[in-house]
């Protein structure tokens, strides 16, 4: 009886070292054996857009993160959708192996998560009602504790607003509103300020002309790279995944991707080639 209780504690032992293998597996060492990667995404406009009716994907980081897969040999499968305030939890407990949706470049998520080469930038800008002229060139009278800044849960308006703004307050919407709604909440006038990318407020203007203005200011409140996410530690994927992305911005498909869905002229900065031709 003795002998049968070691030997079923032996083979209890096997598999718990089996499964603790399999955890501490790398998600680069997952990707190699199984050829696939798992994306993660949370949509905005330009990037990663979601077909209401068919739930079709489409965007910048779709043809950019399906480019990246051609050229690695393995297949990118879009594996579920996400807010911006879950996708680092997602990156940490494997739900997936990778946030596809080109979420931007900033020293909060840098924290817990690696990102790569960007394939493009964009600037965040102000905008208020048509007729709030008490932020023109003065960002500082944002910083007052009787104005009102709309922001989403885990999106970067958030974290602008909490760094730059401190003593304004905030009005924070669900993470998966949509940004249509951050734009809305400033021309209803329940905000003063929104903190948004220009292809955002060129879409909701073509849709509300004169609802809301850019704010006149030397320069951007922030310029953001638009990069796909890997969780921390993983430096052989990041070295693959920077590798293709290089390839396919010297190669010129970037910039096919960027020109294919630039609505609106020159929302997407150009990152520059790692040579020159002179």
């Amino acid at each position: 009886m003795k002998i049968i209780i070691q030997y079923f504690t032996i083979i209890i032992l096997c598999f718990a070292f089996i499964g603790q293998v399999q955890a501490q597996k790398s998600t680069y060492d997952r990707m190699m054996e199984t050829r696939t990667l798992r994306c993660g995404y949370a949509p905005w406009p330009g990037l990663i857009e979601v077909d209401p009716n068919t739930g079709n994907l489409s965007g910048t980081s779709y043809d950019y993160m399906n480019a990246v897969g051609e050229a690695m040999l393995i297949e990118i499968e879009w594996t579920m959708e996400l807010g911006f305030g879950e996708i680092i939890e997602a990156l940490k407990t494997n739900k997936v192996d990778a946030i596809c949706s080109g979420a931007w470049t900033n020293a909060q998520r840098g924290q817990h998560a690696l990102a790569v080469q960007p394939i493009s930038y964009q600037g965040v800008n102000i905008y208020a009602r048509p007729d709030d002229r008490r932020f023109d060139n003065n960002l500082m009278a944002i910083n007052a504790e009787d104005i009102r800044i709309v922001t989403s849960d885990g999106e970067s308006s958030q974290a602008i607003a909490r760094a730059d703004f401190p003593k304004a307050k905030t009005v924070d919407l669900p993470q998966l509103s949509s940004s249509v709604e951050l734009l809305m909440n400033v021309s209803t006038g329940k905000a003063d300020i929104a903190l948004v990318d220009p292809h955002v407020a060129l879409e909701f203007l073509e849709m509300n002309p004169g609802k809301v203005r850019q704010v006149p200011v030397e320069y951007p409140v922030r310029l953001f790279g638009n990069s796909t996410w890997i969780r921390s530690g993983e430096h052989d994927l990041l070295n693959a995944l920077n590798l293709a992305t290089w390839q396919l911005l010297n190669t010129g498909k970037i910039e096919q991707i960027l020109s294919k869905h630039e609505k609106y002229p020159n929302t997407f900065y150009r990152v520059n080639k790692s040579f020159s031709s002179n």
